[in-house]
């Protein structure tokens, strides 16, 4: 079965439309590549002014033209400007205006790189939300490379496709908040999808009016062969009727044994099966048991019970139930 394994990085559309080089780093790039440009223009024209003679130096063939490193045209440009000749006014003219005319253009394009980077930076400015285009929504691990829902996932929404609403699943490992006011869709819109369609594995719902099991339950059991508890603490037939599952915390109370060297049960199967007996209440694992499930009782938040009455109660809980 198809699942979408999501990337660790940042999920939400926010951070993938910022994400990318600071507008700061674009300009220098952009200044850079401009000036890189610029001398090499600088090197060739040189160089061609002085019909590539032996004494330039090296260059490299590239589709049958004489390529000088770009770096050798400051150095030309400054023996020329230095030892002024008459002979040589016209290249050195023409390279200055070359070089300078390409710092004047990639100053332009730095700066231009950094106004509009810093107007965009800006338009979050106050707040960036926006509808998710659908490169978004496949970055977010939402919809496959080709646009169509994963098989198995958490639906989230849905997004319209030309004239198909695809449903939106999620089946990585980060955690999921629906936020939104009463009777406002929630149920019917994702967790009852999620239920029948969307999420196929183990699940623990806190279905506090059992809407949801209701119409999923069958479903779960049936088609998906899962086996379901409905744990209702209110349901007075949960014992009689087997309506709703029962869970009894008493029940987990590590009871303590011991065994007595040389006794032997006399119906036992084992011949050397030791005799054993339970030790009188309150000793040992079995009180340790029965503060800790009285505590979670007494105090959920695990802040500790701070006045008379509340550790009274739970001196009389723990009483009553090791009695």
């Amino acid at each position: 079965m198809a699942r979408n394994v999501v990337k660790t990085r940042d999920y939400s559309f926010r951070g993938l439309k910022r994400e990318g080089i600071d507008y700061r780093a674009k300009a220098a790039i952009a200044f850079a590549v401009c000036l890189f440009f610029t001398l090499q223009a600088t090197a060739q024209y040189v160089a061609y002014a002085f019909g590539y003679h032996p004494a330039l130096g090296w260059s490299f063939p590239v589709v049958g033209y004489r390529v000088y490193p770009f770096y050798r045209a400051a150095y030309w440009l400054y023996v020329l400007m230095s030892a002024y000749e008459e002979s040589r006014s016209s290249v050195a003219a023409m390279s200055a205006f070359i070089f300078s005319a390409g710092l004047i253009i990639s100053a332009f394009a730095a700066r231009r790189c950094y106004q509009k980077g810093k107007s965009e930076s800006l338009e979050s400015l106050h707040g960036s939300a926006h509808w998710a285009t659908l490169k978004e929504i496949q970055n977010a691990g939402l919809l496959d490379g080709d646009g169509e829902p994963f098989d198995e996932g958490v639906v989230v929404g849905g997004v319209k496709i030309g004239k198909e609403v695809k449903m939106m699943r999620h089946g990585g490992r980060e955690h999921i908040l629906c936020y939104a006011p009463t009777r406002s869709g929630k149920g019917i819109s994702l967790v009852l999808p999620t239920l029948l369609d969307g999420w196929r594995q183990s699940v623990f719902v806190l279905d506090i009016k059992s809407e949801n099991h209701a119409l999923s339950a069958g479903y779960r059991a049936k088609e998906l062969g899962q086996k379901i508890l409905k744990l209702d603490f209110t349901d007075p037939d949960a014992l009689e009727k087997g309506t709703s599952a029962t869970f009894n915390p008493l029940e987990e109370v590590k009871l303590d044994y011991i065994f007595e060297p040389g006794k032997k049960l006399p119906d036992h199967r084992d011949p050397e099966m030791p005799a054993f007996q339970l030790v009188p209440s309150g000793t040992n694992s079995e009180t340790s048991s029965i503060q800790q499930i009285v505590a979670i009782i007494v105090d959920p938040q695990g802040k500790g019970v701070q006045d008379h009455w509340g550790a009274t109660r739970s001196s009389m809980k723990s009483a009553g139930a090791a009695a």
